[in-house]
């Protein structure tokens, strides 16, 4: 597991660690793994996680802001 997924230096704690890390990683195979890394603090659980992304979509395909506002 340690081969295929980057540690920022210095991240294992809350403070001065990435609200979020994504990685793609391409295999031999022509398949690909995607990671998320994400603190804590940005959003708690699973239904938090999802719906940070589900935003993060909207933004990234023209969306001025999220459909569901942050709370």
């Amino acid at each position: 597991m340690e081969e295929l997924l980057y540690d920022v230096p210095g991240s294992g704690g809350i403070i001065d660690c990435p609200l979020l890390l994504i990685q793609v990683t391409r295999l031999k195979c022509g398949g690909f793994i995607v990671a998320f890394r994400l603190n804590h603090t940005m959003s708690d659980g699973p239904s938090g996680f999802n719906k940070f992304m589900a935003a993060m979509a909207e933004i990234a395909n023209g969306a001025c802001k999220p459909s569901i506002p942050p709370v």
